[in-house]
């Protein structure tokens, strides 16, 4: 307006690069103090925990990774095993059963042969004997436990082969036809029923039972 005095005008230009760049210098000097201030401040403990702990939190938690791994593996491998067990077992228990049935029939026959004087019983005793003897029995006697030993300093366990053995000998004088009585076939049945006994006992935890000799010792004289 007319009559009043010249104003200077405002300077509005932007600021230079050198001073931008001296801000920029100060605020990280700045930051370089606050820093050094912080170290100073610290323990070398707790420097040296900041600097691994992420490592160490980071080892354990693969370490729990793979542990979680192997305990799931480890699991499944034991339920697997669990599971054939129980297989075996099932199969096994078919087969014992049908071992015992056809043990009891042999023993049954022996018995017969050697104690009976019914001919006609004596008879069908003989060919039940036979055909055990040739079929059946020979494919299951003596199975079910590993008796023999690999170790040279060791007996062999005298159960080995003990239902096959007694049924030989008896076969072998029955083949000599003996007189009804006879008390070498009562022996012999006997003998293979104590065999058999051997064998099965173990499972059912059966005494050692008595052989013919400390049975006569026993007898009133």
């Amino acid at each position: 307006m007319p009559g009043e005095p010249n104003q200077k005008p405002v300077s509005t230009s932007p600021k230079s690069r050198d001073q931008l760049e001296l801000e920029y210098l100060s605020q990280q000097v700045e930051k370089m103090k606050l820093e050094i201030a912080e170290l100073k401040s610290t323990s070398p403990l707790d420097r040296i925990l900041s600097r691994y702990l992420p490592v160490v939190a980071s080892s354990i938690a693969v370490v729990g990774f793979l542990f979680g791994v192997y305990q799931y593996q480890h699991e499944q491998l034991a339920a697997e095993n669990q599971r054939s067990e129980s297989l075996r077992r099932e199969v096994a228990r078919g087969f014992f059963e049908s071992q015992l049935k056809l043990y009891l029939a042999a023993s049954q026959a022996a018995a017969t042969i050697a104690t009976s004087s019914n001919e006609s019983a004596r008879d069908d005793a003989k060919a039940q004997f036979w055909e055990l003897y040739y079929g059946p029995l020979a494919c299951v006697e003596d199975i079910g436990i590993d008796y023999g030993t690999n170790d040279p300093d060791k007996k062999e366990d005298p159960r080995t082969a003990a239902v096959e053995r007694a049924m030989v000998k008896y076969g072998n004088l029955l083949e000599e036809n003996p007189d009804i009585g006879d008390p070498r076939m009562k022996r012999l049945s006997l003998d293979l029923a104590q065999a058999i006994r051997n064998i099965v006992g173990p499972s059912f935890k059966l005494p050692t039972p008595e052989t013919m000799d400390e049975r006569n010792e026993k007898k009133p004289k």
